[in-house]
């Protein structure tokens, strides 16, 4: 009897088997495309020039200075000064930022085009829950005209509050005031 050579019994094999290498080839170049094109689509920079948005940030740009714990950040629209004034929480509530833990942190109160209804967003803040009584200063930087620094009493104690003029905001996005405890 004679045998076959070993190279002719692989191409016997090879063509006489039913199945197509092309679903392994397919699995393959997936493995190889997938995750070159994960890293182009994530880390190519995009066009910014989107017609009808803004790229830029409006807003304000808040500084707090907390060596002695926890902190609270209120923020409300008031339709003029007076209203803001009336008491500490008077005003349309925005919204609430905590922090703390670290000395130095910047809050960022982005602009929304409906604050247009509202003159001023006043801003205070308080010790957080659970920290030591505390009184926070505030002091303003020239970037906001027309920002001011009141007085109000709630509760038995007095509070900075900081007043900023929204129409200026609509304009770009400004750091306007620090608030510390030291």
């Amino acid at each position: 009897m004679k045998s076959i050579d070993t190279r002719f019994k692989l191409w016997v094999h090879l063509s006489m088997r039913k199945s197509s290498p092309l679903p392994l080839i397919i699995i393959i170049a997936m493995f190889l495309v997938i995750p070159v094109a994960f890293w182009f689509f994530t880390f190519s920079e995009g066009n910014d020039d989107v017609q009808g948005v803004r790229t830029g940030s409006l807003g304000v740009v808040v500084k707090v200075e907390s060596k002695e714990g926890s902190w609270d950040m209120s923020k409300f629209l008031c339709k003029d000064r007076a209203g803001c004034l009336e008491s500490l929480n008077s005003g349309k509530a925005l919204e609430k930022t905590s922090g703390g833990g670290l000395e130095d942190q910047v809050v960022t109160v982005r602009y929304s085009s409906d604050w247009s209804q509202y003159e001023f967003l006043k801003i205070y803040i308080e010790p957080g829950w659970g920290s030591i009584q505390r009184e926070f200063k505030a002091s303003l930087t020239n970037e906001v005209q027309g920002s001011l620094i009141e007085t109000v009493t709630f509760g038995g104690v007095e509070y900075n509050v900081v007043l900023i003029p929204t129409s200026v905001l609509e304009s770009g996005l400004f750091e306007v005031a620090t608030f510390s405890d030291n």
